[in-house]
C-alpha cells in the first residue's frame, strides 16, 4: 500500500456543535427540576419516543440492564428458564441473572477470509 488512507474512528464532536445550545438548555432545566428521574420531563419523554418507535406505551428506566430485565419479564420469560449470554457483557449477564434465568454462554469469534 503505497498510500495509506487514514480513517477517522468516530467524531462524537461535529455532530453535537450543531445541538449544543439545545441540548444545554435541556439539560440545565433538568438539573433544575431533578427532570430525569420521573416527573414532566421524562413523561413527555416517554410519550414522544412511543409515538416515534409507533408504540402504544414507552417506559423509561435507570438503566439498559433494567431494560432487559423488564424485556424478559414482558416476554413472558419464566424464572430459571435458560437465556444465551455472550461472554462479551456482565451487564447482560447480570440482567439475566436477576431476571432469575441461567445464562447459557456462547462464544462468538471473528474469521477474515
Amino acid at each position: 500500500m503505497a498510500n495509506p488512507m487514514k480513517v477517522p474512528f468516530l467524531d462524537l464532536v461535529a455532530p453535537h456543535q450543531e445541538l449544543e445550545p439545545e441540548l444545554l438548555d435541556v439539560v440545565k432545566k433538568a438539573f433544575g427540576n431533578a427532570g430525569f428521574i420521573g416527573g414532566p420531563m421524562v413523561e413527555e419523554f416517554e410519550r414522544e419516543f412511543a409515538k416515534f418507535c409507533d408504540a402504544k406505551f414507552c417506559v423509561g428506566v435507570n438503566s439498559g440492564t433494567d431494560a432487559l430485565r423488564f424485556a424478559f419479564m414482558a416476554a413472558g420469560v419464566e424464572p430459571c428458564s435458560y437465556s444465551r449470554a455472550s461472554s462479551i457483557g456482565p451487564m447482560r449477564t447480570r440482567s439475566i441473572r436477576e431476571g432469575s434465568l441461567i445464562p447459557r454462554w456462547y462464544f462468538l469469534s471473528a474469521v477474515v477470509i
